[in-house]
C-alpha cells in the first residue's frame, strides 16, 4: 500500500506504533471509502445494473466479510449474505440460488479450495460465479484457485475499482 510502519519503545513508559499509507485524495469519498472518479480508475456511474446479483461472501473474519459487503453495497449491489465458514456456504447454496460468491481461501476446518471443488463436484450451481479473495497475490496463487475450480480472483486488499470491474464481467454474462 506504498507505506510504512515504525515503532518506538521505551521501557517503562509504553510503545508508539505508526501505519502510513498512501491514500488516494479526493473532496467527497464514497461510501466504500474510495473516491469514484477522482484521482485514479473511473467507477461507473451506471446506477442499478448490479442490484439484482444475488451474492454470497465467505470469510472466516467477520471483519473481512463486512468490509467486502460494505463494497458491495458501495456499488449498488445490495443483501450480501455473510457466512464465516465454508460448511454454512455450502448450507446456503443447497438452500437458495446465488449467482456470485466471494470466497476467502484460507479458513479453518475447511478452506475455499476445498469448499469450491466440493461446490463444483456435487453441482449444487452450474451458472455460480466463485470469486478467490485472499491475500495470497502471486501468479501461482491465482493459478491454485482456478485449478480448484474458482472463476477468478480478487488479491486483498480489495479496491473498489477491482470489485467492479469484477462484478460488471459477471452483470453481463
Amino acid at each position: 500500500m506504498d507505506g510504512d510502519i515504525s515503532l518506538e519503545s521505551r521501557p517503562g513508559r509504553g510503545s508508539r506504533f505508526t501505519v502510513r499509507v498512501a491514500l488516494p485524495r479526493c473532496a467527497a469519498p464514497n461510501r466504500g471509502g474510495d473516491c469514484a472518479g477522482q484521482n485514479h480508475e473511473h467507477l461507473s456511474a451506471q446506477k442499478g445494473h448490479l442490484r439484482a446479483l444475488r451474492t454470497l461472501i465467505v470469510d472466516d473474519s467477520q471483519i473481512n466479510g463486512q468490509i467486502l459487503a460494505v463494497q458491495l453495497e458501495a456499488l449498488d449491489v445490495t443483501g450480501a449474505e455473510v457466512v464465516e465458514n465454508a460448511l454454512d456456504a455450502v448450507e446456503r447454496i443447497r438452500a437458495r440460488p446465488f449467482d456470485v460468491v466471494f470466497m476467502d481461501c484460507q479458513m479453518p476446518v475447511m478452506d475455499g479450495y476445498e469448499c469450491t471443488t466440493l461446490i463444483r463436484k456435487s453441482q449444487l450451481s452450474q451458472q455460480l460465479r466463485i470469486i478467490a479473495v485472499t491475500a495470497h497475490a502471486q501468479s501461482s496463487d491465482r493459478e491454485r484457485c482456478l485449478d480448484a475450480g474458482m472463476d477468478d480472483y480478487l488479491p486483498k486488499p480489495i479496491r473498489l475499482v477491482q470489485l467492479q470491474a469484477k462484478l460488471d464481467e459477471i452483470a453481463v454474462v
